[in-house]
């Protein structure tokens, strides 16, 4: 006689994870923050549309902050991405402090950002 089949016990429904209440209001948070954002954009657009000759004047007086802060902003994100392409994994240590994982990156972000505003600030 062949052994007969096996009747399958269905596995128990796994319960809800814990940590998804707060991995939704992450989102809830992230999606509301760049809706903030958005909309704040496009008040300052709809403002300095209808006053050119005031986005011309900030323009003037104020083009370091306009221009120069975010091509300091450009000018780290591409390094950091240059030496994480090049390089792997960014892990370094300073001051006492072994940075690894995410911080590496973020961190070097911060220094090279500050060295480019640093010196825009000394030049000009």
């Amino acid at each position: 006689m062949s052994p007969q089949p096996q009747r399958e016990t269905p596995l128990p429904p796994e319960p809800e994870s814990q940590s998804s209440a707060p991995h939704r209001l992450t989102w809830i948070m992230a999606i509301s923050s760049v809706i903030l954002m958005l909309s704040i954009f496009c008040m300052m657009v709809r403002f300095y549309a209808n006053r050119p000759a005031i986005l011309e004047a900030v323009a003037r007086d104020h083009f370091r902050g306009i221009m120069g802060t975010p091509m300091g902003i450009m000018t780290a994100l591409a390094i950091v991405t240059f030496l994480r392409v090049t390089s792997g994994s960014l892990e370094f240590e300073a001051f006492g402090f072994k940075l690894k994982g995410a911080s590496g990156p973020v961190v070097l972000w911060i220094v090279t950002f500050l060295a480019c505003v640093a010196g825009m600030v000394a030049l000009w």
